[in-house]
């Protein structure tokens, strides 16, 4: 192996996490593999200041262009309408970098981001992107969101099939 490596190939586990450390030329190709039939298409993240989208909870045209009426009622559901938004909103720019498209030219309901039973957030695809995403082979995505009093962070990894 070149020095250029990251390191040598090696899967770690941890629980239900399975991380793979893989080489530059992998990374570079998009053959980072997850067990023997999947592979990950795109990580993307996303970094949203809590200032940013104060104003956003009051402003019912921008929350019907961005959310779905599912992410609507559900916000209203919760103590902190304001932060599930946020959450969401970072949600969705993550799989657009997941899924290595352009935001601006597609409608962002077509990324639907609902709490399952748990709570957990669970993405799910229509329209135009899941087309596209069923033209790259891309079955799921993952995503996780954290936050403090002043950020969300978040983080989506899109699974090929």
């Amino acid at each position: 192996m070149s020095r250029g490596l990251l390191v040598r190939r090696r899967l770690m586990r941890n629980a239900d996490t399975c991380v793979l450390i893989a080489s530059n030329k992998e990374c570079a190709t998009g053959r980072l593999r997850r067990g023997d039939d999947s592979m990950l298409h795109g990580i993307g993240t996303d970094l949203l200041a809590m200032s940013r989208v104060k104003t956003m909870e009051n402003d019912r045209s921008f929350l019907k262009r961005v959310f779905t009426a599912d992410e609507r009622e559900q916000a209203q559901q919760r103590e902190d309408p304001l932060r599930y938004y946020a959450t969401r909103f970072s949600g969705k720019e993550a799989v657009f970098k997941a899924l290595r498209t352009d935001p601006d030219s597609l409608d962002m309901r077509d990324i639907e981001i609902l709490a399952d039973e748990n709570g957990a957030p669970c993405v799910t695809l229509h329209g135009e992107l899941r087309s596209m995403a069923d033209a790259m082979g891309v079955g799921e995505i993952k995503i996780s969101v954290t936050w403090e009093s002043d950020y969300v962070l978040t983080f989506a990894m899109a699974l090929m099939y």
